[in-house]
């Protein structure tokens, strides 16, 4: 399923490059939150990913995340562990307990130890990137994430005929 995604701070921000994985043929681009913190790492990974033609909003913290999720769904999550308020792993685990939030791909980040970071993959995250973040290797692992969630999508529509 499609999911729309409002716009929200200031990294709510939509591109017209081409370089977005496009949905059903309609030219729809993938949403994408941006769960973070630091507002220079925010804002310079929002700036990559809108470039990159990304439908984007932005998160302070994992408590402010799931206030914006409930209204709408992004179609993948990236989150940092450590935050005020409700940190990223703490997010995921919320995030896994319901049903309706389950099939969204996180990606955790982090500057932390890899305990952390496997602590977040058990709470459910999908995929991890040490910071600082290489920015072409996490584009690949994003196009990895949202081609799959395609795929899935379109299979549960063939078997619903």
């Amino acid at each position: 399923m499609i999911r729309g995604f409002a716009p929200w701070l200031l990294c709510a921000i939509h591109s017209s490059s081409g370089d977005a994985e496009q949905f059903g043929g309609q030219g729809l681009k993938a949403s994408i939150l941006i769960v973070e913190d630091n507002a220079d790492a925010r804002e310079m990974l929002a700036l990559f990913l809108r470039d990159k033609g990304y439908a984007l909003a932005c998160a302070e913290d994992g408590k402010q995340a799931l206030d914006m999720i409930q209204s709408s769904k992004p179609d993948l999550i990236i989150t940092d562990i450590r935050m005020p308020n409700l940190d990223g792993i703490e997010l995921i685990k919320r995030l896994r307990d319901q049903s309706e939030m389950k099939s969204i791909p996180v990606i955790v980040m982090s500057s932390m130890p890899s305990g952390r970071i496997q602590d977040a993959m058990n709470a459910g995250a999908d995929g991890s990137m040490m910071k600082p973040v290489q920015m072409d290797a996490l584009l690949k692992l994003i196009k990895g994430f949202l081609g799959a969630s395609v795929l899935l999508s379109l299979v549960a529509i063939l078997l619903q005929f």
